[in-house]
C-alpha cells in the first residue's frame, strides 16, 4: 500500500458520501447503509432512472455530482475495469468489489483481474469477489446482506478473506460487537495486512479477528501484528490450508496459494499471533482477550455446568500444558457457601 493508497482508504473506511453501482444487490446495500444512519451522503447508479426508489440515483459515474469517497461495486465482472477507470477519473477514493469472476477462475479470470489492477491506479479496492465492508463505528455499510450488528465506539475489527464466514461471525450470540468488518476477498490490491496496518492505531479497535488463505506482506503483516500486541491489542487467527485440499479450495475460492502450513505456524509463534481452528472459537477466543485480557501463565480456575465438561476440559488441559491446581482450604470453605450440598468443589469446578 503507497501513501496515496492510504489516503484513498481512510476515505473509503470514513467516507463523506457513498455510490451503490448496479442493480439489486447494489439497491439492497444502499438501503443498508440508510437503516445504518450513516450520516453522509448515500448516491445509487443504474442505467435505470429511480432505480434505487427514494435514494438519489444518477445513470453514469460522469453524472455524480463530486467524487465519492466510497464506491459498492456489483456489475457484471466484464464490466469491472471500465467502470473502475471511470471512478479512477472522477477522483473516487476507495472501492468494495462485489463482483466476482476474476482470478479465482483461472487464467481468463486472471486476465480480467489483471485489468482491474491496472484500472484501480492508486484507488484502495477490497476484493474483488468480496462480501463488502461494515463500519459500525461510522454506520458506513458497504454489503449487499442483512447483519446482526449495531452501532458501537469500540470492540474487534474482523478482517476475513471469506465473506460467508464473516456473515456467521455476524450471527454470533456471544455478545462480541464489532467495530469493522472488512473482506479482503482476492486481495489484489489490498490484502489483510493493508487493513492491519491502517486499524492498528485507530483506538475504536480492541482485536483483530482474521481469516486468512495466504499472506501477500509477511514482513508487513508481522510489524503491524508487533505494534497491536504492543498496545494491548490481540490478533487470532483462523488460517485455512493445512491440508492439500484446502489448499487447492483456497486457490479457486479467492485465487490464493495458501502457503506450506508449518511457515505459518511457526510464523504466528514467532510474533505472537493466537491461531484458532474453527470460527467458534475464533469467536470465543476473539472475546476472552478483549474482555479478560490473556492469561499471564499456563495456571488457570475453571467453572462449568457438570461433570462431563470437567473431564473433557482435564483432557484438554493436559494436551496443551494447562495447570489447574486444587483450591486452598480458604477459597474451598468460600465456595462451599455459595454451591449446593451435591457440588463436588474442585478446580475446574
Amino acid at each position: 500500500m503507497n501513501p496515496a493508497q492510504r489516503v484513498n482508504l481512510q476515505r473509503l473506511l470514513a467516507p463523506r458520501h457513498i455510490v451503490f453501482i448496479g442493480g439489486d444487490s447494489a439497491v439492497f446495500a444502499a438501503g443498508q447503509c440508510a437503516a445504518g444512519h450513516f450520516g453522509g451522503e448515500i448516491w445509487g447508479l443504474n442505467p435505470q432512472p429511480n432505480r434505487f426508489g427514494a435514494i438519489p440515483s444518477f445513470t453514469s459515474v460522469q453524472a455524480l455530482p463530486e467524487a465519492p469517497d466510497a464506491v459498492f461495486l456489483a456489475v457484471p465482472r466484464q464490466g469491472v475495469p471500465a467502470v473502475i477507470t471511470e471512478l479512477r477519473e472522477k477522483g473516487a477514493g476507495g472501492i468494495v468489489c462485489y463482483s466476482a469472476g476474476f482470478g479465482e477462475l483461472g487464467d481468463d479470470g486472471a486476465n480480467l483481474e489483471g485489468k482491474l489492477i491496472t484500472a484501480c491506479g492508486n484507488m484502495a479496492l477490497a476484493g474483488p469477489n468480496v462480501f463488502g465492508l461494515l463500519n459500525y463505528i461510522t454506520g458506513a455499510h458497504l454489503w449487499p446482506f442483512s447483519h446482526g450488528g449495531k452501532p458501537v465506539e469500540h470492540g474487534p475489527a474482523v478482517i476475513s478473506q471469506s465473506g460467508m464466514l464473516s456473515g456467521y461471525l455476524l450471527t454470533n450470540r456471544r455478545s462480541v460487537q464489532f467495530s469493522y468488518v472488512i473482506g479482503a476477498g482476492n486481495q489484489s490490491v489490498l490484502g489483510v495486512e493493508d487493513y492491519l496496518d491502517y486499524l492498528v492505531d485507530d483506538p475504536a479497535v480492541t482485536g483483530f479477528g482474521l481469516y486468512i488463505e495466504t499472506l501477500r506482506d509477511i514482513p508487513r503483516f508481522a510489524e503491524a501484528v508487533g505494534r497491536a500486541l504492543d498496545r494491548g491489542v490481540p490478533v487470532v487467527a483462523l488460517k485455512a490450508g493445512r491440508s492439500a485440499l484446502a489448499a487447492q479450495t483456497a486457490l479457486t475460492h479467492t485465487g490464493s496459494l495458501a502457503g506450506q502450513d508449518a511457515f505459518y505456524q511457526s510464523l504466528f509463534d514467532r510474533i505472537g499471533v493466537a491461531r484458532v481452528s474453527t470460527p467458534s472459537l475464533l469467536l470465543e477466543t476473539l472475546q476472552m482477550l478483549t474482555a479478560a485480557g490473556a492469561p499471564r501463565g499456563r495456571r488457570l480456575a475453571a467453572f462449568t455446568c457438570s461433570g462431563g465438561d470437567v473431564a473433557m476440559l482435564a483432557d484438554c488441559a493436559e494436551q496443551e500444558g494447562l495447570v489447574f491446581n486444587p483450591p486452598d482450604s480458604v477459597t474451598k470453605r468460600n465456595l462451599r457457601q455459595w454451591l449446593p450440598e451435591i457440588a463436588t468443589v474442585g478446580n475446574p469446578l
